[in-house]
């Protein structure tokens, strides 16, 4: 039985997901991988593109001021912790593809 090449990217995933599946599938499907794993990766990939964009932004530390304006303490954005979640996702799904770093 053959089986069926899904070519389009799944809805779940944002625009840069979505672009970043349709760059690796061509090498995934070469190497007889998932496409969960490549949708775990670009959902991830999606994720780490669009903190680093927040973080390059804005900074990676927040400052809580007060309704005066007074800053009452400093804290590293949550931005850096979803960018470091998305990056170790990134590195699990990468484990299966023969390419990975």
């Amino acid at each position: 039985m053959r089986r069926k090449i899904i070519s389009s990217p799944p809805a779940s995933l944002g625009e840069i997901g979505r672009e970043k599946w349709v760059e690796l599938l061509p090498q995934l499907v070469r190497n007889a991988l998932t496409l969960g794993h490549l949708e775990v990766y670009c959902a991830a990939y999606d994720r780490w593109v669009q903190a680093q964009r927040w973080l390059a932004e804005y900074g990676d530390v927040m400052e809580i001021v007060s309704d005066k304006g007074v800053v009452l303490r400093a804290q590293p954005s949550p931005k850096l912790d979803v960018a470091a979640r998305a990056e170790k996702a990134m590195q699990e799904a990468a484990k299966f593809f023969r390419w990975a770093t």
